[in-house]
């Protein structure tokens, strides 16, 4: 599949909704205060806000993520979270044709005042047309993502609760910031297709 498809009612209710409450009640979220570069640090973390920057230059993206599963070429790291969740991340494999996982993490954003596009970004950097990146909605919001399909301004997918966006690794994508719920939950999944 080289191109972007959207399907609605990814996974039956039965096994996502349990999945999604999970992740959406999930404890052990970590900040950044960036969503995809780390130059938008405003330095809230690093500098325990000693050294702030120009808030001119940075942009008002931040973000929560807890990542389940995170592949390196030396190592995988799993979270108690994903062991605990086996029956839906079976399911996920088999639904995405996935011969290997390379990172699965829940992101959350908060409400902004108005709707912000983040910077288009690839997730990795290895390119290989096996390669895939997966976007499940868990909540329903007037956010999104845009992708960067060839259409003249992209395609804005948005999100909707068991929804996911599938796409090349290589297609440039970027966070649409919603501006009804307080919270939207996705599930980034980037893997390897058989």
């Amino acid at each position: 599949m080289s191109t972007l498809q959207v399907i609605d009612n990814f996974l039956p209710d039965e096994v996502f909704e349990p999945f999604a409450f999970s992740c959406v009640s999930y404890p052990h979220y970590s900040c950044a205060d960036y969503a995809t570069d780390q130059n938008d640090s405003d330095g809230s973390i690093l500098t325990l806000g000693e050294n702030l920057a120009d808030i001119d230059r940075v942009t008002p993206e931040v973000m929560f993520q807890a990542i389940f599963l995170w592949r390196n070429t030396n190592m995988v790291r799993v979270s108690d979270f994903y062991l605990e969740h086996q029956n839906f991340i079976k399911a996920l494999q088999e639904k995405l044709n996935a011969k290997k996982f390379y990172m699965i993490r829940a992101n959350c954003t908060v409400r902004q005042p108005q709707a912000y596009q983040g910077e288009m970004h690839t997730d990795m950097v290895r390119r290989d047309p096996n390669l895939r990146n997966a976007v499940l909605y868990l909540n329903t919001n007037n956010g999104g993502t845009r992708f960067k399909d060839g259409s003249k301004d992209g395609t804005f997918v948005k999100s909707k609760k068991n929804r996911c966006a599938l796409a090349p690794i290589d297609m440039e994508h970027a966070g649409v910031w919603h501006t009804d719920a307080k919270l939207r939950f996705v599930l980034n999944i980037n893997y390897e297709e058989n």
